[in-house]
């Protein structure tokens, strides 16, 4: 996986399942593609207005 914006910081680790990724712009934006036992991929995403809005 790579990121064209050098802004862009990725982590990645690895379990049961496979290979699972965080994206965060280090500001607002976030977004997880994560491995599942099934064989699928599950990608999810956000910003900063899932934050204000989640308590």
């Amino acid at each position: 996986m790579r990121a064209a914006l050098p802004e862009v910081d990725i982590v990645t680790a690895v379990d049961a399942d496979g290979i699972n990724a965080g994206l965060h712009d280090g500001a607002t934006s976030w977004a997880t593609p994560s491995a599942l036992s099934n064989g699928l991929t599950l990608a999810c995403q956000g910003g900063l207005a899932d934050w204000l809005t989640s308590e």
